[in-house]
């Protein structure tokens, strides 16, 4: 899956960007600010987004609306802020899912699968949770009957991408 990576912290990209290469995913591009994120989706049309939150030129949040009212991508917001008025926000923006950091991979990558499902557009042929499709599958399963514990959060658009994950035979 292609994947572009929006945070203004360069640590964080770099541990995102690890992390998703390692499951097997393309990160098609990084983006320090949310003004570049709208750009770079436009320009090369990810299959998702993950976006920060709080970035300068132009939040996650804003970005989020932009990119999905353009229907270019689904975007995953990450945050190190519990605030429930920025949790409200992200949900209004379009984003599919909302991440608090820190969160663990299969977190991230569960957040990806069900933001990819529920854009109607199915996972791409390369998609991997873990590098075994019944063995990732089993993970956002379990991450999503567990509910993570408050650390992930279903947008309103996500209950068709949840119920497809959580009907896969195993």
């Amino acid at each position: 899956m292609k994947i572009l990576i929006a945070d203004d912290e360069s640590i964080i990209r770099m541990d995102l960007h690890e992390t998703l290469e390692a499951a097997g995913h393309q990160v098609v591009a990084e983006a320090s600010d949310g003004r570049e994120a709208v750009r770079l989706a436009e320009e090369l049309l990810p299959d998702a987004v993950l976006l920060d939150i709080k970035m300068p030129k132009m939040t996650g949040l804003a970005a989020a609306e932009r990119i999905t009212k353009k229907k270019i991508a689904p975007c995953v917001v990450l945050t190190a802020y519990r605030d429930r008025t920025l949790i409200d926000k992200a949900k209004k923006s379009g984003a599919y899912t909302f991440l608090t950091k820190p969160f663990k991979e299969p977190e991230l990558l569960a957040a990806l699968a069900i933001a990819i499902l529920d854009d109607g557009k199915g996972l791409p042929a390369d998609f991997s949770l873990t590098g075994s499709s019944n063995l990732g599958l089993r993970l956002v399963r379990s991450v999503v009957e567990e509910d993570l514990k408050g650390t992930f959060e279903l947008a309103p658009r996500e209950p068709a991408g949840t119920r497809a994950i959580l009907r896969v035979p195993l």
